[in-house]
Protein backbone atom coordinates (compact mmCIF):
# COMPACT_ATOMS: atom_id res chain seq x y z
CA UNK A 1 0.00 0.00 0.00
CA UNK A 2 0.71 3.41 -0.97
CA UNK A 3 1.92 5.74 2.02
CA UNK A 4 -1.74 7.20 3.20
CA UNK A 5 -2.73 8.12 6.44
CA UNK A 6 -6.17 7.06 5.13
CA UNK A 7 -4.26 3.52 4.95
CA UNK A 8 -2.93 3.71 8.67
CA UNK A 9 -3.90 0.41 10.43
CA UNK A 10 -4.82 2.57 13.26
CA UNK A 11 -7.10 4.74 11.67
CA UNK A 12 -8.89 2.29 9.73
CA UNK A 13 -9.78 0.38 13.27
CA UNK A 14 -10.83 3.72 14.77
CA UNK A 15 -13.12 4.21 11.64
CA UNK A 16 -14.88 0.92 11.59
CA UNK A 17 -15.06 0.94 14.69
CA UNK A 18 -17.12 4.06 15.11
CA UNK A 19 -19.04 3.34 11.81
CA UNK A 20 -19.99 -0.57 12.28
CA UNK A 21 -22.96 0.67 14.89
CA UNK A 22 -24.45 2.05 11.77
CA UNK A 23 -24.53 -1.06 9.74
CA UNK A 24 -28.13 -1.82 11.29
CA UNK A 25 -29.26 1.08 9.56
CA UNK A 26 -27.93 1.38 5.96
CA UNK A 27 -30.65 -0.54 4.60
CA UNK A 28 -33.21 1.59 5.58
CA UNK A 29 -31.64 4.58 4.67
CA UNK A 30 -30.51 3.20 1.36
CA UNK A 31 -34.81 2.15 1.26
CA UNK A 32 -35.63 6.12 1.98
CA UNK A 33 -33.60 7.85 -0.40
CA UNK A 34 -34.66 5.21 -3.62
CA UNK A 35 -38.48 5.87 -2.35
CA UNK A 36 -37.90 9.86 -1.75
CA UNK A 37 -35.75 9.96 -5.32
CA UNK A 38 -38.42 7.61 -6.82
CA UNK A 39 -34.98 5.72 -8.27
CA UNK A 40 -35.59 2.72 -10.29
CA UNK A 41 -33.82 -0.57 -11.18
CA UNK A 42 -30.74 0.39 -13.81
CA UNK A 43 -30.10 4.00 -12.56
CA UNK A 44 -26.71 5.10 -11.34
CA UNK A 45 -25.63 5.62 -8.04
CA UNK A 46 -22.12 7.52 -7.36
CA UNK A 47 -20.99 7.11 -3.36
CA UNK A 48 -18.47 9.59 -3.00
CA UNK A 49 -16.30 8.55 -0.01
CA UNK A 50 -17.57 5.13 0.51
CA UNK A 51 -15.29 3.77 3.29
CA UNK A 52 -15.99 0.28 2.97
CA UNK A 53 -18.75 0.19 1.10
CA UNK A 54 -22.32 -0.09 2.39
CA UNK A 55 -24.37 2.28 1.07
CA UNK A 56 -23.05 0.70 -2.13
CA UNK A 57 -24.06 -2.69 -1.51
CA UNK A 58 -27.20 -2.23 -0.46
CA UNK A 59 -28.16 0.18 -3.21
CA UNK A 60 -26.51 -2.32 -5.68
CA UNK A 61 -28.50 -4.92 -3.71
CA UNK A 62 -31.69 -3.41 -5.25
CA UNK A 63 -30.96 -3.15 -8.74
CA UNK A 64 -28.63 0.17 -9.16
CA UNK A 65 -25.45 0.38 -10.61
CA UNK A 66 -23.16 2.06 -8.44
CA UNK A 67 -19.88 3.74 -8.52
CA UNK A 68 -18.06 3.66 -5.06
CA UNK A 69 -14.87 5.82 -4.64
CA UNK A 70 -12.41 6.18 -2.00
CA UNK A 71 -9.26 7.42 -0.94
CA UNK A 72 -8.32 4.31 1.07
CA UNK A 73 -7.01 1.34 -0.37
CA UNK A 74 -7.81 -1.02 2.54
CA UNK A 75 -11.68 -0.03 2.54
CA UNK A 76 -11.83 -0.70 -1.00
CA UNK A 77 -10.27 -3.86 -1.11
CA UNK A 78 -12.84 -4.55 1.65
CA UNK A 79 -15.82 -3.13 -0.30
CA UNK A 80 -15.09 -5.58 -3.40
CA UNK A 81 -14.88 -8.95 -0.80
CA UNK A 82 -18.06 -8.35 0.48
CA UNK A 83 -20.04 -7.20 -3.10
CA UNK A 84 -18.73 -9.78 -5.28
CA UNK A 85 -21.43 -10.66 -7.87
CA UNK A 86 -22.93 -6.88 -7.74
CA UNK A 87 -22.84 -4.19 -10.47
CA UNK A 88 -20.47 -2.06 -8.83
CA UNK A 89 -17.31 -0.27 -9.65
CA UNK A 90 -14.96 0.19 -7.10
CA UNK A 91 -12.51 3.19 -7.89
CA UNK A 92 -9.31 3.68 -5.24
CA UNK A 93 -8.98 7.39 -6.07
CA UNK A 94 -8.65 10.28 -3.96
CA UNK A 95 -12.25 12.25 -5.18
CA UNK A 96 -10.52 15.86 -5.34
CA UNK A 97 -8.50 14.27 -7.73
CA UNK A 98 -11.28 11.68 -9.61
CA UNK A 99 -12.95 12.85 -12.47
CA UNK A 100 -16.84 11.71 -13.39
CA UNK A 101 -17.23 9.97 -16.20
CA UNK A 102 -20.28 9.26 -16.97
CA UNK A 103 -23.49 11.17 -15.19
CA UNK A 104 -25.13 9.72 -12.14
CA UNK A 105 -29.16 9.65 -11.07
CA UNK A 106 -28.18 9.93 -7.16
CA UNK A 107 -24.18 11.06 -6.00
CA UNK A 108 -24.30 10.75 -1.86
CA UNK A 109 -21.59 11.74 0.77
CA UNK A 110 -22.27 9.68 3.98
CA UNK A 111 -21.32 9.80 7.40
CA UNK A 112 -18.14 11.16 6.75
CA UNK A 113 -18.64 14.20 4.82
CA UNK A 114 -15.75 15.17 2.45
CA UNK A 115 -17.26 19.25 2.21
CA UNK A 116 -15.62 20.98 5.04
CA UNK A 117 -12.92 18.39 5.48
CA UNK A 118 -10.82 18.92 2.73
CA UNK A 119 -9.19 21.87 3.16
CA UNK A 120 -10.51 25.32 3.50
CA UNK A 121 -13.24 27.11 1.19
CA UNK A 122 -11.54 26.54 -2.11
CA UNK A 123 -11.23 22.80 -1.72
CA UNK A 124 -14.81 22.68 -0.81
CA UNK A 125 -16.45 24.82 -3.93
CA UNK A 126 -13.89 22.42 -5.81
CA UNK A 127 -15.98 19.54 -4.36
CA UNK A 128 -19.33 20.82 -4.87
CA UNK A 129 -18.40 21.28 -8.76
CA UNK A 130 -17.18 17.71 -9.23
CA UNK A 131 -20.66 16.63 -7.71
CA UNK A 132 -22.39 19.04 -10.43
CA UNK A 133 -20.26 17.72 -13.13
CA UNK A 134 -21.39 13.92 -11.83
CA UNK A 135 -24.73 14.79 -11.89
CA UNK A 136 -27.46 14.17 -14.64
CA UNK A 137 -29.72 17.84 -15.07
CA UNK A 138 -32.24 15.49 -12.87
CA UNK A 139 -29.72 14.04 -10.46
CA UNK A 140 -29.64 14.73 -6.85
CA UNK A 141 -27.17 14.62 -4.26
CA UNK A 142 -27.39 14.37 -0.62
CA UNK A 143 -25.20 14.84 2.23
CA UNK A 144 -24.51 14.10 5.86
CA UNK A 145 -22.67 16.17 7.85
CA UNK A 146 -21.51 16.01 11.41
CA UNK A 147 -22.91 18.18 13.53
CA UNK A 148 -21.18 18.69 16.84
CA UNK A 149 -24.04 20.87 18.46
CA UNK A 150 -26.61 18.17 17.81
CA UNK A 151 -23.75 15.53 19.39
CA UNK A 152 -22.78 17.78 22.49
CA UNK A 153 -26.84 18.16 22.88
CA UNK A 154 -27.30 14.34 22.57
CA UNK A 155 -24.29 13.29 24.82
Amino acid sequence: MRESPWNDRNYIEEYLLHNRKYDSVTGEEVDYLIKRFNLKKGMRVLDLGCGYGRHSIEFAKRGMRVTGVDISEEFIRMAGQKSLGLDIEWINEDVMVWKARKKFDLVINMYTSILGEVGGVERDIMFLKKIRDALDTKGHFVITTLNAYRQAWMG
